[in-house]
């Protein structure tokens, strides 16, 4: 016989195939319910290879990335990106002038080379209604306006490098 009633210490949760479930367990009958994460908005999370000290911790939408007014250069940027559409990275490094195109979950810039990363251009691709900001700490000039949508934002070929950057999507 179905419980008439549920107490909800009896129930256990898994992931299976991508989709969540949760079951009712008793000894006689397991009510299954099946529920689907949508995800409205876009996020992202990303982190930097810094000067003497290599990857950073994942950082969150909005929050500063690198170190501020310490004089160590942001050489290398990660960012992955779950949301509609794609997002594209491009940066403009020392000695090198601006490099290939990326896309999330590919590290844009250099590592281990000790080059300086002086500029970025962030976009999102086939995303309507979405914009990606980001602005940057450039050294000595602190932080700059915010950029959206592959402008420009850094000191391109001016010799300053990049410290730290934020990054937002937003509508």
């Amino acid at each position: 016989a179905l419980p008439t009633s549920l107490d909800f210490s009896n129930f256990s949760y898994a992931w299976v195939k991508g989709e969540y479930f949760q079951s009712y367990i008793n000894s006689l009958c397991v009510i299954a319910f099946e529920f689907q994460v949508v995800m409205d908005e876009p996020h992202l999370l990303y982190r930097g290879y810094v000067q003497n000290v290599g990857w950073t911790n994942f950082v969150g939408d909005n929050q500063v990335l690198g170190i501020e007014g310490k004089g160590q250069r942001l050489e290398a940027l990660y960012i992955h990106y779950s949301g509609p559409g794609k997002l594209i990275m491009q940066a403009n490094v020392e000695n090198k002038g601006w490099l290939d195109e990326v896309s999330n979950d590919v590290v844009c810039g250099t590592e281990r080379q000790g080059l300086r990363m002086e500029s970025i251009r962030i976009r999102l691709l086939n995303v309507e209604n979405y914009h990606v900001f980001y602005c940057v700490c450039i050294k000595g000039l602190g932080w700059q306006s915010w950029m959206k949508d592959g402008e420009d934002a850094g000191t391109e070929g001016s010799g300053q490098m990049i410290e730290a950057i934020r990054i937002r999507i937003a509508m």
